[in-house]
């Protein structure tokens, strides 16, 4: 039989080569020498194949030398082939000549299967870690990898990384940048987000989270039940995520921490300034000023916090001014509406305003809107300001106000208001869509300045008679989860005789001063006006919210002119209505909130020279009003006194 090893024929007896059949594969009859099968030490391999066949030992070796070297080449030939077309295709791939690699290796390539690949990802990184800048230190940095883990390469491979050296540098900045970028993207509604890489799952929840905030809800029986507001949403159709206006903030703050280097802005905001420049004829005192400039400082964004009197609208006109952009102001009345818009006129010189609301449907670059209209006609107003200011900002997180703070393209975001907390706890929804409290103004410095006149706060206890007591027990021996018990304990408390006998009293010894009376409820109001009116000799008027716009603005006139001196009103007066100036306010009843109260200071701490401001509150001992009262009495420590 033949046997072949490389180039040479030799003859051999098929009976005696079965010790050397392993070294040999057969092609037509022929037995082939499979070098690849070869192993150990070539000197006996031939040692063992020169004596099975009969024939020179040393013929043999040099026969297998050969086709040891043969087999070598063809081997190289094949993988250079096979690496060069690769290369040509744009994969930049080595082999590799041992299985001792170094940590190195994986800096830059990933295996897969018998090959190493030049990995993008990896070099976008060794990139901008090892800050290369140009194509010498790139290639480099590659040869060194590759020539520490004896990785096998050709001089094409140089060429080509030589070649394209400063294009992969190129193209691995501006691939990084792609990967680390978010768009936004205005669909006229709100904004879809345009992510350079996919988020994962840990992401995915860092996002949601930012987006999301607490929101309370009142149930049937006047319980607060927490919810999670996400404004956050995706769109299944798009497969992107979609935020409103408002929370570019939100996506700027958390980019960072999702590793996302830019934010790509293609919304199309307002951008225009509103000609002529306004002419300002107000000088804003200190803490006005820094109210403004702490404002300004965070972006344009946030909420003022200064007690009645302090002229929240005049840092309120200075901002509208300083930034001279299309503005929506936003009240809660249409008299604070026309206050607004007198004050623009007079101290800014803009005489065309827009007046939304009162039958007035008049929409220009500077515009006043009652809350109820702006609502209504959001869509109209949705995306022609750049700035909107909120007045009373407290009302934007009621159900239906938070859609202007949802839906307005307003970037530039400033809330004012006494005291931004509400009973249904949700300022954080006022937080989350106009920014943070960025300035809080000391009640202090307003008595310094002569904008508010010093307090002095009085508490009078009366008791329950015998039949109110009895009254109150049997409505305190109600379930708890009675929703009537607490509204049923409240007006027993709130209209306890007693208190009408004091207030009867104080009236007839504070003769000269002019009164606010406060009431919870109408039913006591009429009540309290009664009694007052035996003892003020028609010097006192009842104003509830059912008082005629017309009767109201009379009633206001006497009152500043001294023909009326006592007026008993309802929660009416808690805010929106710019009140004549008052010295005494009497809490015959009122809720627990802080803001109430803060309400009903405001009231007669306006200054006047030598005015002492006085709020008594008259309260019944040992009921559910010594709690509620505790509850708003915590403001009073902003006005400096100590129960």
């Amino acid at each position: 039989m033949l046997i072949k090893i490389g180039d040479e024929l030799f003859h051999a007896d098929s009976s005696k080569i079965n010790d050397i059949r392993s070294f040999f594969r057969v092609e037509s009859s022929t037995w082939v020498l499979d070098v690849s099968k070869l192993d150990g030490n070539l000197y006996n391999v031939s040692e063992k194949i020169a004596r099975a066949i009969g024939a020179d030992a040393e013929l043999v070796r040099n026969a297998i030398a050969r086709a040891v070297k043969m087999h070598r080449e063809e081997e190289e030939a094949r993988l250079r082939n096979r690496l060069k077309k690769l290369l040509e295709a744009g994969v930049f791939a080595v082999a590799p000549t041992t299985e001792n690699m170094s940590k190195s290796v994986n800096t830059l390539f990933t295996r897969r299967g018998d090959l190493y690949y030049l990995d993008k990802d990896k070099l976008v990184e060794a990139i901008l870690k090892n800050k290369i800048k140009d194509g010498e230190r790139l290639v480099w940095l590659v040869r060194r990898i590759m020539d520490s883990n004896n990785l096998k390469y050709y001089d094409f491979h140089i060429k080509w990384l030589e070649s394209n050296a400063e294009n992969l540098i190129e193209k691995a900045v501006k691939s990084y940048y792609n990967r680390n970028t978010i768009v936004m993207l205005d669909t006229g509604e709100d904004i879809e987000l345009v992510f350079g890489r996919k988020l994962t799952s840990e992401e995915l929840a860092i996002l949601r989270e930012v987006f999301t905030t607490k929101y309370y809800v009142q149930d049937s029986r006047g319980n607060l039940i927490e919810h999670r507001l996400r404004v956050i949403k995706y769109d299944k159709e798009r497969k992107r995520y979609r935020i409103p206006y408002f929370a570019v903030p939100h996506l700027i703050k958390v980019a960072g921490k999702l590793g996302f280097k830019r934010v790509v802005n293609k919304v199309n905001w307002v951008r225009r300034e509103i000609p002529p420049p306004p002419k300002v004829d107000v000088r804003l005192y200190k803490f006005q000023a820094q109210a403004l400039n702490a404002w300004l400082d965070a972006g344009c964004r946030g909420v003022i916090v200064v007690p009645t009197g302090g002229g929240k609208t005049y840092i309120g006109l200075i901002a509208l001014a300083y930034l001279s952009v299309p503005t929506l102001i936003c009240v809660t009345t249409i008299e604070l509406a026309r206050q607004w818009i007198q004050k623009i006129k007079e101290h800014l010189g803009i005489e065309d305003v827009g007046l939304l609301g009162g039958g007035k449907h008049d929409i220009k670059d500077i515009t006043v809107a009652i809350y109820n209209s702006a609502v209504k006609h959001i869509d109209k107003l949705k995306d022609r300001f750049d700035l909107f200011i909120a007045d009373e900002s407290h009302h934007i997180p009621a159900k239906v106000f938070k859609e202007i703070a949802f839906r307005l393209k307003a970037r530039k975001r400033l809330a004012l208001s006494a005291t931004p907390y509400r009973l249904d706890r949700n300022e954080a929804l006022l937080f989350f869509t106009m920014g943070g409290i960025v300035y809080k103004a000391k009640y202090e410095e307003m008595v310094r300045l002569n904008l508010a006149s010093p307090l002095k706060y009085y508490r009078v206890y009366v008791r329950l008679s015998p039949e109110e007591s009895m009254l109150y027990s049997q409505a305190n021996g109600l379930p708890n989860s009675n929703p009537a018990k607490v509204q049923k304990l409240m007006k027993i408390a709130f209209n306890a005789k007693e208190k009408y006998e004091v207030l009867k009293k104080i009236i007839q010894k504070l003769s000269e001063d002019k009164i606010l009376v406060f009431c919870q409820y109408v039913e006591q109001a009429k009540k309290a006006y009664k009694v007052i009116r035996d003892v003020a000799r028609g010097q006192v008027v009842l104003l509830t919210g059912s008082t005629k716009s017309e009767l109201r603005k009379r009633y206001f006139e006497q009152f500043k002119e001294g023909k009326k001196r006592i007026i008993v009103t309802t929660t009416v007066l808690d805010e929106g209505i710019d009140v004549p100036d008052a010295e005494t306010a009497i809490i015959m009843s009122g809720s627990g909130t802080e803001r109430q109260m803060i309400q009903r200071i405001g009231r007669v701490i306006r200054y006047r020279p030598n005015k002492v401001a006085k709020v008594i509150e008259i309260i019944t001992k040992n009921t559910i009003e010594e709690k509620i009262a505790e509850r708003r009495a915590k403001v009073l420590k902003e006005y400096g006194i100590k129960i």
